[in-house]
């Protein structure tokens, strides 16, 4: 009997996105995006200051509906290129912003991955990647991502995308890349996880 080939779905096939509003006071949201194959995750945002906000306090009223929930580290907040080596800008389009006229999050990270040279992405994965976004930006913003190289081998960088003229901070990142071989990008490519 031989293997069939997996079956591509779309997006919306796989995960599903609700919003429960758990402080109607001051309007803040819970957006949970769950996975068909039964995981969530989760994102607290007060409307308000357009923030991520802590989970557990706004779980006392919810707690009896899951699990204990684990105690999570404050995430590291990132520093800024001391001696960035490369500058790249952008200016902001039509289909760089969502629906509340603010860039998608998933842009920036387009941005920080389109200023590494082209040939790390044909050598090497990210392994790992992180951003603390810091503030938004909006349609015809001009836009700056510096980058230091951290190290070269195995390499990583740290980037600072900002608004230029002003230059506020809009988010940081820090990427490590790790080697993989021919052969083996080709079978991860082929038979993805």
């Amino acid at each position: 009997m031989s293997e069939s080939a997996p079956m591509k779905t779309s997006w919306e096939d796989e995960y599903s996105i609700f919003f429960y509003e758990v402080d109607t006071k001051n309007e803040v949201f819970l957006p949970v995006l769950w996975s068909h194959m039964q995981e969530t995750a989760w994102l607290v945002l007060d409307l308000k200051s357009r923030k991520p906000q802590k989970i557990e306090p706004l779980f006392k009223h919810l707690r009896h509906l899951f699990d204990p929930l684990p105690t999570a580290e404050e995430p590291e907040k990132l520093p800024a290129p001391v001696q960035p080596k490369s500058k790249k800008s952008y200016e902001v389009r039509y289909s760089d912003i969502d629906i509340h006229h603010h860039v998608n999050n998933i842009k920036y990270i387009e941005w920080i991955l389109d200023s590494v040279p082209f040939e790390m992405n044909q050598t090497h994965q990210i392994q790992p990647f992180e951003i603390n976004f810091l503030a938004e930006s909006s349609y015809e913003d001009a836009i700056s991502i510096q980058t230091e190289t951290l190290r070269e081998s195995p390499p990583a960088f740290l980037h600072c995308v900002s608004r230029e003229g002003e230059g506020k901070e809009l988010c940081r990142a820090r990427a490590g890349w790790k080697r993989v071989n021919h052969h083996e990008r080709n079978r991860e490519e082929k038979y993805p996880q």
